[in-house]
C-alpha cells in the first residue's frame, strides 16, 4: 500500500545545489538537568573558503528565547555541568593543538579553556570537579618511534597511543591562587593539572570508549588490544576507582613527586568476549552491557544486558561475569543506535523500517515505544531528570529542527518545536515522499521510500533513479530531506527536473530485526539486485516509469550495490558508484575492516573463493555495458582506491563509458564543502545526461 504524506498546492522555489549549502543544519541538542534549557549545535558551510562551522545556541524551554553561545570555530560535545554552566570541545581556525575543553560559567563570555593537550581532546565526560577525556599520548608515541630502526608502520601490530586523562577544573585553581604565595612549590604547577589514567594499566590498550559514575567515583573503560578495526571484538573492560579529592590535595602540596596509584585502583571486568559497557545507572550500582551471545559477526544484533554490581561486591576481580548478566532486550529485535540511562529509566533509539523511534526498556525487559506524533527523532536524544526529552527531529514534511517534549504519561509527549533554523526553506520544493512495499524475487517483503515531483502526473512516464543507502546495516528514512541528499546526492534537484527517486531498504538494512538483518549473508549483490529489480517491476506496474531511463547511485555499500547493478543487470541506463568495493577479495586483502563482510569464512578457505567471486561487481564484466561514474577518496582506508581503478580499467578496456574522479587527501567520506559540492555536481550532470538527454558536463 502506498501512503501519500505530502501534497503541493502552490508553486514553490526549486532549490539549486548551491542553495543546499546555505541551509543551517541542526545537529544534536542536550537538556540541562532540570530541563529548563537546551544547548544545541548547528552548522553551516562556507563554500568559498571550504570550511564547515559548528556553533552552539542555548534556548529556554519555557519562553523559547534563544541566544548564540559560541561565535568562531567549531563546537562539539555539549555537556551540562549544572543548570547554568556547560562545557564544550572547541576548535579555532588558527589552532595548532586541535579541539580543547572550554567551560562557560552562567552561559556568558567566550569560555575558559581547561585543556591544552597536544594533538587535541577527543570525547569527554564531566567527572568529580573536572573531566575525563580521551586523547593521544604523545609521549608514548615518541617512545614507540624511538624503538624503530626507521620510519615505518608495523602493519596491524602497532601499539596504541590512545589514552584516558583526568583534568581537575575548579577547586585546584582556587587553591593555586590562594596558596601560591605561601607555598613556593606550587608556583610551577600548571593551572589545570592533567593525569594520565591509562598509566595505571599493566599493558598498552587502545581506548575505544568510556563511561563514568560520579556517584561511586568510577571510570569504566572499553579497550581493545590494537587500534585496528579488525580487533573490535577483542575487548577488555576495566573499572578505575579514583579518589580525586585526596589526589588533588596531595598533588598541590607535593614537591614534584606524586604517585597517582595511591589514589586509584584498577579492576578488570571479566565480561564475555566482545561485550562492551554501554551505560552506568544513575546511582552507579548497575551496568548496561552490549553483547552478542550468538556469535561475533557484523550481521548479528547485539542485546542489552544488566549487570548488578551490588551483588558482586568483592568478586569483580576473579568472577567470570557471563552468568550474572540479565538480558533486557529479548523481545526487542532491533539495533540500538543511541542508549541513554537517565533517572527515569533506560531509553534506546532505533530504526523501524524507514522511521526512527525511541523506546523505554524496563530492567525486566518490557518495551514501551514513545509517541511523538508525526515527528520522528534522528539518532541522538537527551533525557532530563524529570523525564522531559529533547532531540533533533524531522518528518516527511519538515527538515530537522530541535524539539522539546514533556511526558503526559508513560509513552505520550506534548511536543514543541523549539528552533526555526531552516525557516528560509519553507517555500522550497522538495517534492513528495511516500513509503512503499513490495515482494522481492524470493518472496521477501521489502520496504522503501520514493520521492515524486510536486506536479506528479500518474499518466506520464518518468525516469527512475535509485539512491541506495550504505551500510548494509543502515536504512533510508521517510524524511523530507536526508543528510545524504544535502551532501553527496542531488536527489531533490533531479526530482525537480522530473525524475522519480527510489530508496530501497534492501535485505540487511537495520529496520526489520535479526532475520532480515542477515538474510543477505553469502548472497551479497545477488539478493540486493533482486530487491532493486523487483522494485522496478513494482513501480512499472503502477504505470508511470520509463523503463529505458533507469539509474542508480550510492556511496560505500550503496556504491557497491550500484556497481553490482551496473555490471550484472541490463536494466540501467547509467550508475554512479561512490567509494565502492569492486570485489570482496580485494576488500578482504586491503580494507581496514575486512572482517565486516557479510560472507562466512575468508577467501583463502577451500571452496570460499567462489562466493567471493560471484558476489563481486567485477565478476559481471563480460556482459557489462552500463555507463559508470566512479567517485573515490584518494586515502580511503575502508574501500581502497584500487577498487575504483579496477572497475575503471575493466570498463575502459571494454569500451563502456566510464569516468573516475579521485578526491585528493580524502578518506571514506569527503568531509569538506567544496568536495561535497563537486560530488553533487558530478552526479547531477551524469544523470541529467543519461536520464534526461542533456549535454554531459563534468567540469565548470
Amino acid at each position: 500500500m502506498t501512503i501519500i504524506l505530502m501534497k503541493n498546492t502552490v508553486e514553490k522555489y526549486k532549490p539549486s545545489i548551491v542553495d543546499f549549502f546555505k541551509i543551517q543544519k541542526v545537529q544534536s541538542g542536550r537538556l540541562s538537568p532540570d530541563a529548563s534549557k537546551i544547548a544545541y549545535l548547528f552548522s553551516y558551510d562556507d563554500l568559498e573558503n571550504n570550511i564547515e562551522t559548528v556553533k552552539c545556541n542555548v534556548i529556554d524551554t519555557v519562553t523559547t528565547r534563544s541566544f548564540q553561545l559560541t561565535e568562531k570555530g567549531y563546537a562539539l560535545g555539549v555537556t551540562w555541568l549544572n543548570n547554568n554552566d556547560l562545557a564544550l570541545r572547541r576548535l579555532f581556525p588558527d589552532s595548532k593543538n586541535g579541539f580543547q575543553i572550554f567551560i562557560y560559567r552562567n552561559l556568558i563570555g567566550e569560555g575558559v579553556q581547561i585543556t591544552d593537550h597536544p594533538g587535541g581532546v577527543g570525547n569527554f565526560l564531566k567527572f568529580k570537579n573536572g573531566f575525563v577525556f580521551q586523547a593521544n599520548d604523545k609521549v608514548k608515541a615518541q617512545q614507540n618511534d624511538e624503538l624503530k630502526f626507521g620510519n615505518y608502520t608495523h602493519f596491524e601490530e602497532e601499539k596504541s597511543t590512545s589514552a584516558i586523562y583526568y583534568v581537575h577544573s575548579v577547586k585546584n585553581k582556587e587553591q593555586l591562587k590562594e596558596s601560591s604565595s605561601e607555598n613556593p612549590t606550587i608556583k610551577n604547577k600548571v593551572s589545570y593539572p592533567v593525569f594520565n589514567l591509562t598509566n595505571l594499566l599493566d599493558e598498552t590498550y587502545s581506548i575505544k570508549s568510556f563511561k563514568v559514575s560520579e556517584k561511586t567515583g568510577s571510570i569504566y573503560l572499553n579497550c581493545t588490544s590494537k587500534d585496528d578495526l579488525y580487533y573490535e571484538y577483542d575487548i577488555y573492560c576495566f573499572k578505575i576507582d579514583l579518589d580525586t579529592e585526596n589526589m588533588m590535595g596531595e598533588y598541590l602540596t607535593s614537591n614534584n613527586e606524586f604517585d597517582l596509584s595511591k589514589h586509584a585502583s584498577v579492576t578488570e571486568l571479566h565480561l564475555p568476549k566482545g561485550a562492551t559497557i554501554e551505560e552506568v545507572s544513575p546511582d552507579g550500582k548497575k551496568l548496561l552491557i552490549s553483547y552478542k551471545k550468538r556469535e561475533l559477526k557484523q550481521y548479528v544484533l547485539s542485546d542489552l544486558w544488566l549487570l548488578d554490581l551490588a551483588k558482586l561486591t568483592g568478586k569483580l576481580k576473579q568472577e567470570q561475569l557471563k552468568n550474572h548478566l540479565v538480558c533486557i532486550t529479548r523481545d526487542f529485535d532491533r539495533v540500538p543506535i543511541n542508549i541513554v540511562w537517565a533517572k527515569p529509566g533506560i531509553y534506546v533509539s532505533y530504526a523501524n523500517e524507514s522511521i526512527h523511534e525511541i523506546a523505554r526498556i524496563s530492567e525486566t525487559g518490557e518495551v514501551s515505544k514513545l509517541n511523538f506524533g508525526e515527528v520522528f527523532p534522528r539518532f541522538y536524544f537527551s533525557i532530563a531528570d524529570n523525564g522531559c526529552i529533547a532531540f533533533n527531529g524531522l518528518s516527511p514534511t519538515a527538515l530537522k529542527e530541535i524539539y522539546f517534549g514533556k511526558p503526559q504519561n508513560n509513552v505520550d509527549f506534548e511536543l514543541k518545536k523549539m528552533t526555526n533554523q531552516t525557516e528560509n526553506t519553507v517555500n522550497w520544493d522538495f517534492g513528495t515522499v511516500e513509503s512503499i512495499k513490495w515482494k522481492s524475487k524470493d518472496g521477501l517483503e521489502i520496504q522503501g521510500v520514493i520521492r515524486k515531483p510536486s506536479d506528479f502526473d500518474p499518466k506520464k512516464k518518468y525516469p527512475l533513479l535509485f539512491l541506495i543507502h550504505g551500510g548494509p546495516s543502515a536504512y533510508s528514512s521517510l524524511a523530507m530531506v536526508e543528510d545524504g541528499e544535502l551532501f553527496n546526492f542531488p536527489a531533490i534537484q533531479l526530482c525537480n527536473k522530473g525524475i522519480i527517486i527510489a530508496k530501497v531498504n534492501y535485505r540487511g538494512s537495520r529496520g526489520k530485526g535479526q532475520k532480515f538483518h542477515e538474510v543477505n549473508v553469502d548472497n551479497l549483490g545477488i539478493g540486493d539486485q533482486w530487491d532493486v529489480e523487483s522494485c522496478i517491476d513494482y513501480l512499472v506496474s503502477l504505470g508511470f516509469i520509463d523503463e529505458t531511463k533507469i539509474g542508480s547511485m550510492g556511496w560505500s555499500q550503496g556504491g557497491y550495490i550500484s556497481a553490482f547493478l551496473g555490471m550484472h543487470s541490463s536494466r540501467f541506463a547509467a550508475v554512479s558508484v561512490g567509494a565502492c568495493a569492486s570485489s570482496w577479495y580485494t576488500y578482504f586483502i586491503t580494507s581496514d575492516a575486512r572482517h565486516t563482510i557479510y560472507i562466512t569464512g575468508h577467501p583463502f578457505e577451500p571452496g570460499k573463493m567462489e562466493i567471493y567471486q560471484k558476489t563481486a561487481p567485477i565478476s559481471g564484466i563480460a556482459n557489462a555495458n552500463t555507463p559508470m561514474l566512479l567517485l573515490h577518496g584518494e586515502k580511503d582506508q575502508r574501500t581502497r582506491l584500487p577498487s575504483a581503478m579496477e572497475l575503471y580499467r575493466a570498463l575502459k578496456e571494454k569500451g563502456v563509458p566510464t569516468e573516475l574522479f579521485i578526491f585528493k587527501d580524502k578518506g571514506h567520506s569527503l568531509e569538506t564543502p567544496k568536495e561535497y559540492y563537486a560530488c553533487m555536481m558530478l552526479n547531477y550532470h551524469w544523470f541529467a545526461h543519461y536520464l534526461l538527454g542533456e549535454d554531459l558536463k563534468l567540469s565548470k
